[in-house]
């Protein structure tokens, strides 16, 4: 599951593509600052089973693209950087 968790000074709009969970969504999803709300399962988690491309935009229309996100990735944006780690998951 892809976490994304917004350290930037304003809103994000963050999109995961589905090719590896047709039923997850390819909406893009407004993610506010964490200054302005705690990171949730809700807002914050994307299920999926593979790997996946994530977008982000910025509200100054700048847009990333990272062509592999792995699904257990831990992504965070800030005003001039994306840091992506990957998490290890113990399922109970």
């Amino acid at each position: 599951m892809v976490w994304v968790s917004n350290r930037a000074s304003a809103t994000i709009d963050v999109s995961i593509t589905t090719t590896t969970n047709p039923d997850g969504s390819p909406a893009v999803f407004r993610i506010l600052p964490q200054a302005q709300a705690l990171d949730t399962p809700a807002d914050n988690l994307w299920p999926r089973a593979g790997q996946e491309q994530l977008t982000v935009t910025w509200s100054d229309k700048r847009v990333k693209v990272i062509p592999v996100v792995d699904p257990d990735a831990f992504v965070r944006v800030y005003d001039g950087a994306i840091a992506l780690s990957q998490v290890v998951v113990i399922r109970v």
